[in-house]
């Protein structure tokens, strides 16, 4: 991830160089403390504002009834899994397998890009630059980031309206994070219409964005632009391909897009995940709550999942609920009882919350299957849509 990055923040440097004048700014990777000249900071009216798009766990996520930091804190990375309260908080509501997963309720809000992660080492705070680098190499560039410069993060003058942060809840379903930029994209296309028309006496009704997007954050991407605000339909039809979305995007830059999915997801959601080194184990249960994680999974189609390692036998369909049970991987299964309890203390009967589970766990795969579908149909963007992917998959 870290790798992924570097290189992320060396196409933002480029992208940053295409803004400055002649006279380049001049900025230092090591500080915080950034200085920006005249040349740099200048604002032009017919150049696209940026968003940035982060990747799974790239956005900070706070209890909106406590105002708690759950996910992205100062101290540690997140709140600790290991404790009730901590499992609770993180995990997403398990369904009935029928409501509709934008309707199960959770007091976690996005805030914002997770800028730089805040670890303990063997008691030895750490902190390493997640996204802060690509932000602060925008920056040099002209791309003057809101949320840094409202909070007074960094030197960037009165104007932020050039760059924006879509951070999003990264536990949820990617059709919903999709729907959640469309709603992002509108409001600052009006934003920065206004900024324009009263800092330069002048109008931009066919203003456009680019995007830099980070591994899932791709994903996210991909789907608006093809579908726009579109749901997957319930009778599991394909929506209709309309290229929505990129009406008002000019260029996108992928950064490691997990377009076939990611083998390791498959992993996590069946033995958990340490996040870190000296961080508590997030069991699988807690990630099996998360739609997103299903919808990282490699396709089926590509048979990534096979027996003893034998690539002559592929284990077939691995998105089949039955499959997931008999292979002791599902959600109900009695060695996850300790922390579905834990995750549905509402429910007191153990029968009934291994079959609630289940059943929630069959519509999040059935719910990855129709993702799927909706990504890989064959389509050609829209020739005034320019994308540039880098080590993708």
């Amino acid at each position: 991830m870290i790798k992924c990055l570097r290189i992320m923040t060396a196409i933002a440097f480029l992208l940053a160089l295409g803004a400055c004048s002649a006279n380049q700014a001049s900025f230092n990777f090591t500080t915080s403390d950034i200085e920006y000249n005249k040349a740099a900071q200048a604002l032009y009216p017919d150049r696209n504002p940026i968003i940035v798009v982060p990747g799974i766990l790239g956005s900070k996520l706070v209890d909106v009834t406590t105002g708690e930091l759950v996910w992205g804190g100062l101290e540690d990375l997140s709140i600790d899994p290991g404790t009730d309260k901590g499992l609770r908080q993180l995990a997403l509501p398990i369904g009935d397998g029928k409501t509709p997963l934008s309707k199960l309720g959770s007091s976690l809000r996005p805030a914002g890009v997770l800028d730089k992660a805040h670890v303990s080492i063997a008691g030895l705070p750490a902190e390493y630059e997640i996204y802060s680098g690509i932000l602060a190499t925008l920056g040099a560039g002209g791309y003057v980031d809101s949320a840094l410069g409202e909070k007074g993060a960094l030197n960037y003058g009165s104007a932020h309206f050039t760059c924006f942060q879509f951070s999003y809840d990264w536990r949820r379903d990617i059709v919903e994070s999709a729907r959640e930029l469309g709603r992002l994209i509108r409001q600052k296309r009006e934003f920065v219409r206004a900024q324009i028309r009263e800092r330069f006496a002048t109008d931009r009704p066919a203003l456009k964005f680019d995007i830099i997007a980070h591994s899932m954050g791709a994903l996210v991407v991909r789907y608006y632009l093809m579908y726009g605000d579109a749901e997957l339909p319930a009778d599991g039809s394909l929506p209709a391909l309309t290229w929505a979305g990129a009406r008002d995007v000019s260029r996108v830059i992928y950064i490691a897009p997990p377009n076939a999915g990611a083998a390791i997801s498959l992993l996590y959601l069946v033995d958990g995940r340490y996040i870190g080194p000296m961080s508590p184990l997030y069991p699988s249960a807690l990630l099996a709550t998360y739609p997103a994680a299903y919808q990282l999974l490699p396709r089926p189609r590509h048979n990534p999942v096979v027996w003893d390692r034998m690539p002559t036998r592929p284990v077939g369909d691995f998105l089949d609920a039955d499959l997931w049970s008999r292979m002791g991987w599902s959600l109900d299964h009695p060695k996850r009882a300790d922390v579905l309890a834990k995750l549905m203390p509402e429910v007191p009967d153990a029968d009934e919350r291994g079959r609630r589970a289940a059943a929630f766990q069959a519509q999040l795969l059935e719910r990855a299957r129709r993702f799927f579908a909706a990504m890989d149909r064959p389509a050609s963007p829209p020739t005034t849509l320019k994308i540039y992917t880098v080590i993708g998959g």
